[in-house]
């Protein structure tokens, strides 16, 4: 069977309920509370069914008690099976706009086992309809007038039948249509269950792909601002601790970290195997998730994911643009028109003799990075000829050489000796004023 109203999600919009009493719209998706009330449920119904059978069966040998327990019997299962086919359809219409996990296995199984005595309900009391009238024989006019005032409580008094055969006729006739009503729930529930179980496989793509996206923007929107300022600073933390810049080495150890801690999770790593699916693949990878029954805490972990991954490749790509097109001698996070202005004054007083060069490349090198790996102390002398023309003492790499037998400066500042060499002095001024980065940084 099939529900006789399909659910269409064409927007977002239709993903919403409206609230009756503040008349708002929000979202209601199947969560593991409603498995639980399904199956509290469920169990509930199976005992009321199977305790009907089992009472409608055992004959006291009183006149009318097979009828007063039918009728008895019949208004329990009723006020039961409408509530349980109530909340079956409400259920089914929150799984229908639910990308998590609806436990529609274990419903299933549930189903399966309720199945047996709601089939045995509806042959006994198929069975009893047929012999009605014959079990009704002997039955006191008292239970007849209970019956029927029971079918319709607003029925007049004096619009009920005077004699016995005329009351016993309409006790018969009530009592039908209440037990054919039974039958019909019991029709309908089995009809509910099954598109509620079999929400995965009817629900289309193009429509998972709207939960999915309306999910992931619920993130976006309420969250992630939240979840990326945490991680800005464990971020800062880690490079702090290294005395790092947040140059493309350390931003991809970075995005290293990240994959690594998040593709331990399935649903992280099933993202990563699709290659990071894009826009047009929404509705397929938004489907595979679907099929993989993924809980509410595994999709929070994949937008928080997502939101680091893409916040992290955004810096790693400007990073790469900014080196391209930064200079080709210094490191990408120099001004070199900074540089030339900040240091021109220390090194037109400072350097006094060529082999002080040597303490200017050595700082610049081994203590702060300035240049890049792939410069030697020719592509120095030259840059340093260009940018401060007008100092008196030119920069010549044999001198370098010199410098280099002389005293081991190719290590950071913190490593030379005070006391020792006679070059510290001008070094450790200089060392000084480089450590003011903010001043020539780009």
């Amino acid at each position: 069977m099939t529900a006789t109203g399909e659910m269409k999600i064409a927007s977002e919009e239709d993903l919403l309920t409206l609230d009756a009493n503040t008349g708002e719209k929000f979202y209601r998706p199947f969560i593991p509370e409603d498995f639980q009330r399904f199956e509290a449920e469920t169990i509930h119904v199976r005992e009321v069914a199977q305790r009907g059978i089992d009472e409608t069966r055992w004959d006291t040998g009183e006149p009318g008690a097979f009828f007063k327990v039918l009728h008895h019997t019949n208004c329990i299962l009723r006020t039961r099976l409408v509530h349980y086919r109530n909340q079956v359809k409400d259920f089914r219409a929150r799984a229908y706009v639910t990308l998590y996990n609806i436990y529609d296995a274990q419903m299933e199984q549930l189903w399966h086992q309720l199945s047996p005595t709601l089939t045995e309900l509806l042959a006994f009391g198929e069975k009893t309809l047929k012999s009605l009238t014959d079990l009704v024989e002997s039955c006191p006019a008292s239970v007849f007038k209970k019956i029927v005032r029971a079918s319709d409580p607003q029925e007049e008094p004096g619009m009920m039948p005077a004699d016995y055969e005329g009351l016993k006729s309409l006790a018969v006739e009530r009592m039908t249509e209440s037990m054919r009503f039974v039958f019909s729930m019991a029709e309908e529930i089995e009809m509910w269950i099954t598109d509620l179980c079999g929400t995965r496989k009817v629900r289309s793509a193009p429509e998972e792909a709207i939960i999915y996206r309306f999910l992931q923007k619920e993130f976006e929107e309420t969250r992630q601002d939240a979840h990326l300022a945490r991680v800005e600073k464990r971020h800062w933390h880690y490079l702090d601790d290294r005395k790092a810049e947040a140059d493309m080495s350390m931003l991809q150890r970075l995005l290293d970290r990240t994959e690594e801690q998040y593709e331990r999770y399935p649903i992280c790593k099933l993202w990563a195997d699709w290659g990071y699916p894009q826009e047009e693949e929404t509705e397929a990878f938004a489907h595979e998730l679907s099929q993989r029954a993924f809980g509410k805490e595994d999709f929070e972990r994949l937008f928080m994911y997502q939101a680091e991954h893409r916040m992290l490749t955004e810096k790693i790509s400007k990073r790469n643009a900014y080196e391209n097109h930064s200079d080709s001698f210094f490191a990408p996070w120099l001004d070199p028109s900074k540089v030339e202005e900040f240091l021109k004054p220390w090194i037109t007083v400072n350097v006094k003799k060529q082999e002080q060069w040597y303490i200017v490349w050595c700082l610049m090198k081994y203590s702060f990075d300035m240049i890049r790996e792939n410069q030697d102390k020719n592509d120095f002398a030259e840059r340093m000829e260009s940018m401060f023309k007008d100092v008196e003492v030119k920069c010549v790499v044999n001198s370098f050489r010199r410098q280099e037998h002389k005293l081991n400066h190719n290590k950071h500042f913190s490593k030379w000796f005070k006391d020792t060499d006679p070059d510290y002095p001008i070094a450790e001024s200089l060392f000084r004023k480089l450590k003011l980065k903010d001043r020539y940084r780009r």
